[in-house]
């Protein structure tokens, strides 16, 4: 029987930066069947040569493997081919489509319009009643083999078999007719006439609170991001918005959708709005423990307290978001955001999670109840000692003579 015919891609990364891919992987598939598995090394573009141990720790790529790799002018070039006229998937399609747009800018190449679709996404769908939808968790459940997890070639191939075996269960032949193609890697018109492409950042699959990661609880306790709460306003350069919420958690930090009481932190980054915004320094004014960074300041959080020679440290926040000033006028307040917004080093303390103020919107809730209790029982002592004392001199202001007759009638 025929089946869809597609390249699964994937792509692994030297650092936080989507842009420095340094491997790639790819698995063809011909009417239902794999034709060709494919994996190279890619020299990370100049600038973005220096490997996160982050990273490193989980695909276990060096800089020394990627010295006689292909340069990403070659690599885009070999893609090409490879891909052709088929679709294109990845599971986070978010997350690999991302790569290979930021690397094509960053390289000055106009990037390919492909259809990305996300085996991820497909699965959501067609297997809900799983816990995770890590590739790993997803191969286990329909029983294919990922012998090499985090290696570009091993991952492009399980992806591909994921999809292959929905579509086997499904009855699907094409590709189209399992799941639409990715928004957010769909080609717009720009203003010189090239392709440009929507800003990974405005599509999320983490809307929901439900949806959103859990903490690492085996993240290092150490590290500034456990334990924190913490909420995203605009978009993070080089990140997608669902990948940043992901290394959060990965951190032991709890991702937010919108900022509450809990709110820990608020990352500030590019096209922010004002309500976040408005919310945490509302938080701030009532004594709440929030603090609001830059995006830059929080990508430098990530990364010194990933790092190996600072483990057992606890590194201060290295530069803070300068809260906009308040200006009243006949419309209400308004937000003017100073020109050295985010650029200001100062040295902030992190805040312990679930500290708060010494005021008393910051007593945690027994605490308040008891307050309370005190407050009524001795305003009830007060009230009593001022009715005997009213009593007293009352006796003493009666005349003994309506005492005599009060006497005289008993």
């Amino acid at each position: 029987m025929a089946g869809p015919t597609f390249v699964a891609i994937d792509f692994e990364t030297a650092n936080n930066d989507q842009a420095s891919i340094c491997q790639v992987g790819v698995c063809l598939v011909e009417n239902g069947s794999i034709t060709l598995t494919e994996q190279w090394y890619v020299q990370p573009l100049t600038g973005l040569e220096s490997f996160n141990p982050y990273n490193v720790n989980i695909h276990g790529i060096t800089p020394d493997m990627v010295k006689s790799g292909l340069t990403w002018q070659e690599s885009s070039i070999k893609l090409k081919r490879l891909v052709g006229t088929r679709g294109v998937t990845a599971h986070n399609v978010q997350f690999d489509s991302g790569c290979y747009t930021a690397a094509c800018e960053r390289a000055e190449i106009t990037p390919e319009p492909w259809e990305w679709r996300c085996s991820l996404d497909l699965s959501r769908k067609m297997l809900p009643n799983l816990s995770e939808y890590k590739l790993d968790r997803v191969c286990e459940h329909l029983g294919i083999s990922l012998a090499a997890h985090h290696q570009a070639g091993s991952d492009a191939r399980a992806s591909a078999e994921v999809v292959l075996a929905i579509a086997l269960q499904t009855g699907a032949n094409r590709i189209e007719d399992l799941c639409a193609p990715n928004s957010a890697s769909r080609p717009r018109r720009a203003t010189n006439g090239g392709p440009s492409f929507a800003p990974s950042h405005s599509i999320s699959r983490y809307k929901k609170v439900a949806d959103l990661p859990a903490p690492n609880p085996d993240a290092d306790p150490q590290h500034p991001i456990f334990g924190q709460h913490v909420v995203i306003s605009g978009s993070i350069p080089g990140w997608t918005r669902d990948r940043f919420i992901e290394r959060i958690a990965e951190l032991g930090g709890q991702p937010q959708n919108n900022v509450t009481r809990k709110t820990t932190l608020l990352v500030v980054g590019e096209d922010s709005g004002e309500v976040k915004l408005r919310k945490a320094e509302e938080n701030i004014g009532r004594g709440f423990a929030t603090e609001i960074i830059s995006a830059k300041a929080a990508l430098q959080l990530i990364d010194t307290g990933g790092s190996v020679e600072q483990k057992n440290e606890r590194p201060e926040i290295p530069q803070a978001y300068v809260a906009p000033k308040r200006t009243r006028s006949r419309q209400g307040p308004k937000l003017t955001t100073p020109s050295n917004l985010g650029t200001r080093p100062t040295s902030i303390k992190p805040i312990a999670p679930g500290t708060r103020s010494r005021g008393f919107r910051g007593w945690p809730l027994l605490g308040k109840i008891a307050a309370v209790i005190a407050a009524v029982f001795f305003g009830l002592v007060v009230l009593g000692a001022i009715l005997r004392a009213c009593d007293a001199d009352y006796a003493e202001s009666v005349p003994d003579s309506w005492q005599d007759s009060t006497q005289m009638h008993t």
